[in-house]
């Protein structure tokens, strides 16, 4: 057996491989060379001849969970007032209901701008909606000639229906000419199916600041690099997005891009600035703190924050500081207690774990993150846990899960790439995976003709009803480079969780 632990909260799992018969309810697709993925119906970029001029930010959705649905939306600062229309796909007009929408003046790279959502409510389970935004008391049409967006609502917790998700890391960087690469993962995300997307942090590069994010209309170095007409426009308004803290920019912008009221209300979470000070000499300051679970059918997701900003680490480290704030017992704002507690509460299902720090790194200047893998003085404490529940006749906890998360920039070669996924291969719930294992140019058809290839790309892990399908499709930033790189695809298959 292997464990990962924090603080004592044990996740076990068996070394051994063993092939079974595949069952697939569960689909997570990764795209990516510094991010992952999958999506919903081909798209293209946005059009902004046939957009309303005061349109800024492309339609997107968050916080579709339970009976919500949010939509976000950007406009200049021309009117102070604007409204969601909605309605059912194919049992009403898609203008059937009205939500006010409230407003954030934010400023783009200088220029003012509003930042608008609409909370969606009541809304059926399982069921496609279509919305369109209007602007100003004389209802502006915002998105002019193009068609009302659709997108499918949370699946009930305990459905068996099968679903894919995607996921994303470290992610949004342009360049003077843009970003073709990254585009290009957007339309395999839009085209992909999945039925929402989750990110491990890191969002919008360098800054994770309001011009990172960007508009339709301003270009350039570090802009528009996540709401730009080819990126996530194209793919957040049918496919929602639950983004996790990274350590680039725990501020106020990542609250205000992506907001996740219900959802965090439901599961009694956090999701708002908080203050920090007092420990391993950091600067008593205001963070972004957000953490929070939902669920979609048999499987619930943890959007963890597991990160710590860089520039305040005082006389620890990032890990360290992330570790004595969240994890640590007694810590000021206690995430740990409120995992623990909601994993009691949750039993049964199959877990999905989303943070940004990475428990294991062959990276060494991102090297791994022994406070959350578990340092050797927390190893005792996770066995005498482990046995008090394995007395108790549970397994530790829960050991039906995958971790998901990112912050580091992998780019070995042909033989790291494959040792790296014969461990994956061992158990789902070891889905360590940085965004993306970036091979060099040369190596796209020998890595797809490689002799480990239908290991990969069809094992059968046994008990885990979880296909996981990794696609990635072109490099999208790195510090070392801005050259594009094909990667291969993955598909590992399971029956119910690892590890019995």
């Amino acid at each position: 057996m292997k464990n990962h632990s924090i603080r004592g909260l044990t996740v076990s799992y068996s070394s051994r491989w063993r092939p079974r018969k595949a069952a697939v309810p569960l689909t997570a697709l990764f795209v990516a060379a510094a991010l992952l993925v999958p999506a919903v119906a081909a798209t293209t970029s946005a059009d902004a001849a046939s957009l309303a001029p005061p349109l800024t930010r492309y339609p997107y959705l968050t916080d579709v969970a339970g009976s919500n649905a949010t939509v976000n939306f950007g406009t200049d600062q021309s009117k102070i007032s604007a409204v969601v229309k909605w309605g059912q796909v194919g049992v009403e007009s898609c203008t059937a209901h009205t939500t006010t929408a409230t407003k954030t003046s934010i400023s783009v790279n200088g220029v003012g701008e509003y930042q608008w959502k609409a909370q969606l409510s009541p809304l059926l389970p399982d069921t496609a909606y279509c919305y369109r935004p209007y602007f100003g008391t004389s209802q502006i049409d915002l998105l002019g000639s193009d068609p009302a967006p659709q997108f499918v609502t949370q699946l009930p917790a305990g459905s068996s229906k099968a679903f894919s998700f995607a996921v994303i890391g470290d992610w949004g960087k342009t360049y003077a000419n843009g970003n073709p690469d990254q585009a290009n993962v957007m339309q395999q995300i839009a085209g992909s199916g999945a039925r929402f997307a989750v990110a491990a942090g890191d969002t919008g590069y360098p800054a994770g600041s309001q011009a990172s994010y960007g508009d339709l209309e301003q270009t350039g170095q570090d802009i528009s690099a996540v709401f730009g007409p080819q990126f996530w426009t194209v793919v957040g308004k049918s496919i929602p997005m639950f983004n996790s803290m990274g350590n680039h920019a725990p501020t106020s912008t990542f609250l205000t891009n992506w907001p996740s009221d219900a959802v965090t209300a439901a599961s009694g979470g956090q999701y708002q600035m908080e203050s920090y000070c007092c420990v391993d000499g950091i600067t008593t300051k205001n963070y972004a703190t957000a953490w929070y679970a939902f669920d979609e059918g048999n499987a619930r997701f943890y959007i963890l924050d597991a990160s710590w900003d860089p520039a305040n680490v005082g006389t620890g480290s990032q890990y360290q500081d992330d570790y004595d704030v969240h994890w640590a017992p007694g810590a000021q704002h206690d995430e740990y207690t409120w995992l623990l507690n909601d994993l009691a509460a949750h039993t049964g299902e199959l877990k999905f774990a989303i943070f940004h720090y990475p428990l294991h790194s062959d990276q060494s200047s991102q090297n791994s993150d022994s406070y959350l893998d578990g340092p050797a003085q927390h190893r005792t404490t996770r066995r005498r846990h482990q046995l008090r529940h394995r007395r108790r006749g549970r397994r530790a906890l829960d050991d039906r899960w995958c971790w998901l998360r990112a912050h580091r920039r992998v780019r070995d070669r042909l033989e790291p790439v494959r040792r790296h996924w014969q461990q994956v291969r061992q158990c789902p719930q070891t889905c360590l995976g940085d965004p993306g294992l970036p091979l060099p140019p040369g190596h796209r058809e020998r890595q797809h003709g490689h002799r480990d290839t239908h290991r990969r790309d069809g094992t059968n892990l046994r008990h885990t009803d979880l296909h996981i399908q990794r696609i990635t499709v072109a490099r999208t930033r790195s510090k070392a480079d801005s050259g594009s790189t094909a990667m291969q695809r993955h598909r590992v298959h399971g029956g119910r969780g690892c590890g019995s």
